[in-house]
């Protein structure tokens, strides 16, 4: 091995060891759910793409780095249009600068073909975190590993039969189903394609527990996504159905002995519970290396397979706990209510249908118009997040785009398409691109899937006159100089959110330090309203009042506005600002009643004071709010099957309120 080969495997094994360790630092940190934990890891992959622009010329405009940059620069136009929150904007486009990122790196370690050591170090890394994800959700049952929400428990039979549902690092469900299912399609296709059975034992290895987990989610959506493309999978099978069908019976049959097993000895707090998972794994493995040992003598070869197989199947029978089948025929009242975030989504889409309303639409605009009671920070679709976001202008190229390279990827390499054509369509039903481990992963798919068809820059071109040298020479400085640009530009808008962190957190009690992390992102309004809260009522109400600017219905706040108000004397602003907080959610009884409160405390102080003219005002203020309030919990009232997960109700503490100010108001309170 040469010098140049020699760095270039180093280079190779080095990429593929950041890719694992950014995946497996994603997935521990939560999945990346929560803004906060993208902004080192963000800074990281920028410096990372940096390297690979500027050293290594790697540049190809791949499909899923298309995707990326779509996204983003749709984000960036929104940005600048007044989005909903100029903060979720900000923090979308973070995310997906870092994704685009991301494929740059991956780019950089493929060499375009299948069988290339890039591909093989990076899809090898991927199985292993695949599999840390399941493992660690068994240990959390298990309480090897004490996680927090790793383990949901629950009674209610509506959100789980067997009484727990596996969450994991994700703390989600449904999310760690998905994951679990499409490593599960990856391996399964994996055991089919190999050719020795040295291949299929290492493919089918991580199988076991991974089906397990799905099962333990008991995610219905995670189900069904997993099942139409299984059988997506069988119809392009062409030539292996047959091993397609029996691997997939075989493993399906000790994973459903495993679920029901583990259930049944949970429920019964034995001390046994990962047994069942040990068993199951050591024997679908020992006996499908046995069976298969045996592929030549037919008859015995089926037989041990059938026996086998039905002997599980009645075990599992036998073992299930009482109730779990109606978790697959029943209590499908979380169907109902995603159709409502539908229904709600599509109407607050066609506010800004072309364009969109930014990063966090939903969250920060759902409050002010859903049409029942529910709890829903996030609309449970992707589909709808990128609508409401970035609109019809950046969500159809990307939607056709990603199914494009959907295709590619699946004639390319059957697992990597199935893999990614599970995490695209549960994502249609919930809220999966919201974890960035999962939108890393897809990416990851759909780069490793269609690499091959990736247009690299050229690297060698004849010699032409011009200052600038050759026209290969430009054409790599001004690709390196499209990519750079933005990556460098998000990565000052990233370390002033880092800065701003850390004045926040260091502040102790300096004004001067948060005054400074505010200049540094004027857009976080939980920021803004901790710095006003130290400041004097004039100066704070004018701090307040410039972040109306970087947001629209935001509770929170107004409701700071409205305080300020109150400590300025300001009655007519501090009704105003009353109204537009509980506007802004008017099915959160804990605001409906403090406003009612505050506006009839205020009433009733400046009668006292002797001030009638402003005592009527915030009186009939208070009235105005009260009988809103009433008028919307008289119509959930009326509602049949009200989603009321908001517990939405008249409090007494709003009727007393209303009470105290029946002399203050200008007009009489109607009987």
């Amino acid at each position: 091995m040469d010098r140049e080969t020699g760095k270039r495997n180093w280079g190779v094994s080095a990429g593929a060891g950041t890719v694992f360790a950014v995946l497996l630092l994603s997935l521990w940190q939560k999945g990346l759910f929560y803004d906060r934990d993208t902004h080192l890891l963000s800074l990281f992959l920028f410096l990372i793409s940096f390297i690979v622009i500027l050293y290594t010329r790697k540049v190809r405009m791949t499909l899923p780095l298309l995707i990326t940059a779509i996204v983003s620069v749709c984000y960036a136009i929104t940005l600048m249009l007044h989005p909903a929150s100029t903060y979720g904007t900000e923090m979308q486009l973070i995310r997906w600068v870092m994704y685009g990122a991301w494929v740059i790196l991956l780019t950089a370690l493929l060499d375009g073909q299948r069988g290339g050591r890039g591909f093989r170090m990076v899809l090898a890394g991927t199985a292993v975190v695949g599999l840390i994800s399941s493992v660690s959700a068994l240990a959390m049952l298990y309480d090897y590993l004490p996680y927090n929400s790793g383990v949901m428990t629950s009674q209610d039979a509506q959100l789980s039969a067997l009484g727990f549902r596996l969450s994991g690092l994700v703390q989600y469900p449904n999310t760690l189903g998905v994951i679990a299912g499409a490593f599960a399609l990856l391996h399964l296709h994996g055991i089919t394609a190999g050719k020795t059975l040295r291949d299929r034992v290492l493919a089918a290895m991580p199988l076991l527990p991974h089906l397990t987990v799905l099962g333990l989610t008991e995610s219905r959506g995670a189900w069904l996504a997993f099942a139409v493309v299984w059988a997506a999978g069988y119809s392009s099978a062409r030539g292996r159905r047959t091993l397609y069908l029996l691997h997939s019976a075989w493993f399906a049959c000790w994973a459903l002995a495993a679920v029901v097993s583990t259930a049944s000895l949970w429920l019964s707090e034995s001390s046994l519970v990962p047994l069942p998972v040990i068993v199951a794994w050591a024997g679908s493995i020992g006996l499908y290396m046995l069976l298969e040992r045996l592929r030549y003598r037919r008859r015995a070869y089926v037989t041990g397979y059938v026996l086998i197989m039905a002997a599980l199947l009645s075990w599992g029978a036998m073992m299930m706990p009482s109730g779990a089948a109606n978790r697959v025929t029943e209590h499908y009242e979380t169907a109902g209510a995603r159709t409502l975030f539908y229904k709600d989504a599509w109407a607050l889409w066609q506010r800004s249908p072309w364009l969109g309303a930014g990063g966090d639409a939903w969250r920060q605009q759902f409050a002010s118009m859903q049409s029942e009671p529910y709890v829903g920070k996030e609309v449970h679709s992707s589909v709808f997040d990128f609508l409401l976001d970035i609109g019809v202008v950046g969500t159809l190229p990307v939607l056709t785009l990603a199914a494009l390279a959907l295709v590619l990827a699946w004639r390319r390499h059957a697992g990597l398409g199935m893999a990614g054509a599970l995490i695209m369509l549960h994502s249609a039903i919930d809220f999966d691109l919201a974890y960035g481990f999962i939108t890393l992963l897809l990416l990851l798919f759909l780069t490793l899937g269609t690499d091959v068809h990736g247009v690299a820059v050229p690297r060698d071109e004849p010699r032409r006159g011009g200052p600038l040298g050759r026209p290969g020479a430009r054409r790599r400085r001004l690709a390196a100089l499209a990519l750079a640009a933005p990556l460098a530009a998000v990565a000052v808008l990233v370390s002033c959110h880092l800065a701003a962190q850390h004045f926040a957190s260091t502040a102790a009690g300096a004004t001067a330090q948060l005054h400074s992390a505010m200049r540094l992102t004027p857009a976080d309004t939980a920021l803004r309203i901790a710095v006003a809260r130290r400041l004097p009522p004039q100066e704070a109400a004018a701090l307040l009042a410039a972040g109306l600017r970087y947001e629209r219905d935001g509770k929170a706040l107004y409701r700071e506005l409205a305080l300020a108000s109150e400590r300025r004397g300001r009655a007519e602003e501090a009704a105003a600002y009353w109204k537009a907080a509980a506007d802004s959610d008017r099915f959160d009884r804990v605001l409906q009643t403090e406003a009612v409160e505050r506006l009839a405390a205020a009433a009733r102080k400046a009668s006292l004071q002797g001030d009638r003219q402003t005592a009527g005002l915030l009186a009939n203020a208070a009235a105005e709010r009260f009988r809103s309030y009433e008028a919307d919990v008289r119509r959930v009232e009326a509602m049949p099957h009200p989603a009321n997960g908001k517990r939405f109700a008249m409090t007494e503490e709003a009727k007393r309120a209303f009470a105290s100010i029946y002399s203050l108001m200008s007009e009489p309170p109607a009987n």
